[in-house]
């Protein structure tokens, strides 16, 4: 007899968004933070976000995993926008030759 694989007979549930849940297991809060498992590993050892444990499962409490969410928002530092077109900033100076002297000045042959 073949038992069914784990896949097949509990296919891949969504976890409820952060502001509904009361608690996570590992897989949902690192699901619904993005991180991974060594980074959610190390808030949890930081004591930065507070689990329990009932029996052998570990769950995440959804309340300081919001908190902690936020002190990162807090935290973070604004991004400064890029130049829009892309060039250097900074003076621009003109155009350059072959040799790399700008128009103005490449001495002008007179005509006499």
């Amino acid at each position: 007899m073949s038992y069914p694989r784990r896949s097949d007979s509990c296919p891949e549930r969504e976890p409820p968004p952060l502001a509904d849940a009361r608690s996570y297991t590992i897989d949902d809060a690192r699901r619904v933070t993005g991180w991974s498992e060594p980074q959610l590993y190390s808030e949890l050892k930081s004591g930065r976000v507070k689990t329990y444990t009932m029996g052998r499962r570990r769950f995440v409490e959804a309340g300081s995993l919001r908190d902690r969410i936020a002190e990162l928002v807090a935290e973070a530092k604004p991004i400064k926008p890029e130049p829009r077109f892309g060039g250097r900033v900074g003076r621009r100076r003109g155009p350059k030759n072959y040799l790399g002297a700008t128009k103005s000045t490449i001495p002008t042959p007179s005509l006499e």
